[in-house]
């Protein structure tokens, strides 16, 4: 992997989010219904969840980089890492930025753009995900299991993800932005999404690094698939 894309692609990132960020709070582009408050509105709230998960991406690996790797990788390289302590793995490099793109760079979005005025528990189940994500990242601290300083994606974790995806609950739940249950299916679909990403991890310790590319992109698309299932399956129509 070419150096400056291993380094740049979190920056580029950032720079996406600004974008869609003033897209987001300047202009009614990503706006599904304009006669809604931005905050109650489904399809601009899936739109949000992208540059979101961009500026995560920026904490994660742009800000935490020591003798010039990511913390974050270096954390699963370890020795004392729990994966190293089942055994050897194969464990692709391309596999941190190949998983962080497909899933906010594509598949957020379009999640967005097909599904935010239709079905909104498809176009917020990313929002599942970063719930599990900002969750583990706090808890894992508060536990003492990893300190802030070690812990990158902490604030994002912590001040981002946590209120916005509480925020979409009580809007949900008190102001009928979707049925309890489409809502339920929305963050119990982002939650297995971020279950699967760890099957990417057994096919490192299986030695089929082809196995954990491919999972990343299964990964990436699984939160809004498996909305779809299920609102199929439960008979859910928003």
């Amino acid at each position: 992997m070419e150096t400056s894309f291993w380094f740049g692609w979190a920056w580029m990132g950032l720079g996406m989010a600004a974008v869609v960020f003033i897209l987001l709070f300047c202009t009614p582009y990503l706006r599904g219904n304009l006669q809604l408050p931005r905050w109650k509105d489904p399809q601009w709230l899936a739109w949000l969840a992208a540059p979101m998960y961009m500026a995560h991406q920026f904490e994660e690996y742009a800000l935490h980089i020591t003798d010039g790797q990511y913390d974050i990788v270096s954390t699963f390289y370890s020795p004392d890492s729990p994966l190293a302590k089942l055994g050897d793995m194969d464990l692709p490099l391309v596999h941190f930025p190949l998983m962080n793109i497909v899933f906010v760079w594509l598949a957020v979005p379009l999640g967005a753009w097909l599904f935010g005025k239709k079905n909104p528990a498809a176009a917020l189940a990313p929002f599942g995900f970063i719930l599990t994500n900002g969750l583990l990242h706090v808890v894992m601290s508060a536990a003492g299991v990893k300190p802030v300083a070690e812990n990158p994606g902490f604030w994002t974790g912590l001040l981002v993800f946590l209120p916005v995806v509480c925020w979409i609950i009580v809007a949900s739940l008190k102001g009928k932005m979707m049925s309890g249950k489409a809502l339920t299916i929305a963050l119990v679909s982002g939650f297995l999404g971020h279950i699967l990403l760890g099957t990417c991890y057994f096919f490192a310790l299986a030695k089929l690094p082809a196995g954990t590319l491919a999972m990343d992109i299964v990964t990436s698309f699984a939160p809004m698939l498996l909305a779809l299932l299920f609102c199929k399956w439960f008979k859910v129509k928003e």
